[in-house]
């Protein structure tokens, strides 16, 4: 195979895989081309230029939630988006398209069907996507990322647990033990005021009970309050707004408290992480909650739901796991059973295969 179409945007949990599989790709020999198709609008249109890639901007809208106008919209803008796909389509001669979900790779989906170009789909939560549900029929393979996903996907041909791609410059060696355990909180990019909110709370009740070091990522609007707050503890918390080095901040942390969305918990599985999750409560179809209790189910986290959590409960929590090595230890080797850190190798050659199987080379 030497040319691909990876598809799929709107947000880091549809846009990471899809950048990771398509380097990871590029990377498996010389005379490879892909070409990126996402919204023009999304944060693929900076992200795959950014990464090297090829990328095509096509008419893309969501529908969920629509009034009946924004229906039409809906419509309109994904026959308009059908049009410019098949044209990306028919111009690059992918030999085969995968998606990474979302509203955006709709049109791509349909284009591919209609030209009878192999159409594979992976799926990165517990709960997936409507766009991945409906388009599985077509896919020659469903690549999922929690076994819990396999109930969603019963008209998919062919299903497969291979995990979430990572992308290459996410892996980092873990450091030696320092002589006091690390926490990392972190709300992603964009922060999570519940998390800074407690964090302001529980680390000071803490600090009377542990020696320890954290590090807080808090998201631009809540840097600067939060921080404030912290100043007192300076010498053993760092706050700050983005983490240009999260893979590194990951690797050192002996304990993460984080969200759940699937790309923050592959990354957590695949340096075998022990972790305390608060799911994001107005993710769709509150998927974040699905995917946190895989890793509860392994042993591998606690979680926390974000109403029921404050900074007695973050302190509560983090001296109950603290305080208990072997438990923390424990959890680490569940959630390193859990990871899957060659994903996107996995998954292209799989492609591979089921392509050569299938004569549509």
């Amino acid at each position: 195979m030497k040319r691909l179409i990876v598809t799929g945007g709107g947000t880091g949990g549809h846009v990471t895989p899809a950048l990771a599989l398509a380097e990871a790709f590029l990377a498996g020999g010389k005379g490879r081309e892909v070409l990126y198709l996402g919204s023009s609008r999304g944060l693929e249109a900076k992200a795959a230029p950014a990464a090297g890639l090829l990328f095509r901007g096509i008419p893309a809208r969501g529908f969920r939630g629509k009034s009946i106008t924004g229906r039409i919209l809906f419509l309109t803008t994904l026959l308009r988006g059908f049009l410019s796909a098949h044209g990306a389509l028919r111009r690059f001669k992918p030999e085969a398209v995968l998606a990474t979900g979302s509203y955006v790779s709709a049109p791509v989906i349909l284009a591919a069907r209609l030209r009878g170009i192999p159409l594979f789909i992976q799926e990165q939560n517990s709960m997936p996507g409507s766009v991945n549900r409906l388009a599985a029929r077509w896919a020659k393979a469903v690549f999922i990322a929690f076994p819990e996903a396999e109930d969603y996907f019963e008209s998919a041909p062919f299903l497969e647990l291979l995990g979430n791609p990572l992308r290459a410059d996410f892996h980092a060696d873990a450091p030696a033990p320092g002589p006091r355990p690390r926490i990392l909180i972190t709300g992603g990019s964009l922060g999570a005021r519940t998390l800074c909110l407690a964090a302001i709370e529980a680390l000071p009740a803490l600090a009377e009970r542990f020696d320890f070091e954290a590090v807080v990522q808090t998201g631009s609007s809540q840097f600067s309050s939060t921080r404030e707050a912290l100043s007192s503890m300076a010498s053993r918390v760092e706050v700050h707004s983005f983490l240009n080095d999260m893979p590194a901040r990951m690797a050192a942390a002996d304990l993460i408290v984080a969200r759940a969305g699937a790309m923050t918990l592959a990354e957590i599985t695949a340096l075998g992480k022990p972790s305390l999750l608060v799911p994001y409560p107005y993710a769709t179809d509150d998927h974040q909650t699905a995917n946190a209790k895989s890793l509860v189910d392994a042993g591998a986290a606690r979680l926390v739901a974000d109403d029921h959590l404050d900074g007695g409960r973050l302190a509560r929590e983090l001296a109950e796991l603290l305080g208990d090595k072997e438990g923390l230890a424990a959890m680490g080797r569940a959630s390193l059973s859990m990871g899957r850190p060659d994903a996107a190798q996995r998954i292209l050659a799989r492609v591979e295969n089921i392509l050569a199987a299938s004569g549509s080379r």
